[in-house]
């Protein structure tokens, strides 16, 4: 019995084979295409990144902030530094003009001239400005050296005692003549630097700047008697043993 055609074993068709490697084929490329999308992405996002230069004013911006915040707050210092010192000067030089002035006073006279010139330092803190007045009389014998006849301290501020030598710049005043001697120091607080948070307050004298100054004039009459320190009836005799 012979087996019908239909059942005998068809050849292959080219054309299913071509199609079974057209898919393979569509596969493959769709695998790399899927394999390269993010580097193609990155490298799309990379491109407009740096082409975009929106927010480039913002960034310059927040790197040159912290270089002008320490100008203008330098620049605050040192104009309240200047002002400061101004002032300071002012008050060494306005006392010793007052006292220089008087013919007679006493401790009480100076210490109300002290509370009126706190006021020159406002509106800074004047607690830390200390004065001394001393008043100084040069030798009448040649290679004495100048003796104080009386001084005065207003806030702690050390003044040599009575009798005391005091030396004098060469030539300043004649043989037997009184100079007035006010010797200052003023604590200066630098706002950005005291401030009780700053871990270098320590390192920078306790947030202060200490200023030293010293004024001299001699008295409009022959003296500047103060009648607090006399120890004789006879006014401006301060003599010393």
């Amino acid at each position: 019995m012979t087996t019908p055609d239909r059942d005998r074993a068809r050849p292959a068709d080219p054309n299913a084979a071509r199609i079974t490697d057209g898919h393979q084929d569509r596969e493959t490329a769709m695998l790399i295409h899927l394999a390269a999308a993010p580097r193609r992405i990155l490298g799309h996002f990379t491109r407009r990144l740096a082409a975009d230069d929106r927010g480039v004013a913002a960034i310059e911006f927040a790197f040159v902030l912290p270089i002008l915040a320490i100008m203008l707050l330098g620049t605050v210092e040192v104009a309240r530094a200047i002002d400061a010192d101004r002032r300071f000067g002012n008050a060494t030089a306005m006392v010793t003009d007052l006292i220089a002035r008087e013919q007679e006073l006493n401790d009480g006279d100076l210490e109300g001239m002290m509370r009126a010139i706190e006021h020159l330092m406002r509106p800074y803190d004047s607690n830390t400005l200390s004065l001394g007045v001393i008043a100084v009389r040069a030798p009448i014998t040649a290679g004495e050296q100048p003796k104080v006849e009386w001084s005065y301290s207003h806030k702690s501020k050390p003044v040599p005692a009575k009798c005391a030598t005091y030396a004098l710049p060469p030539d300043l005043v004649s043989p037997g003549s009184r100079v007035i001697v006010v010797e200052s120091a003023y604590n200066f607080a630098p706002i950005f630097v005291n401030w009780n948070e700053n871990p270098l307050k320590d390192q920078l004298s306790g947030g202060f700047i200490t200023w030293n100054d010293k004024a001299t004039l001699t008295p409009r009459s022959d003296c500047v008697h103060n009648e607090s320190h006399q120890t004789s009836a006879s006014r401006c005799d301060f003599s010393c043993p």
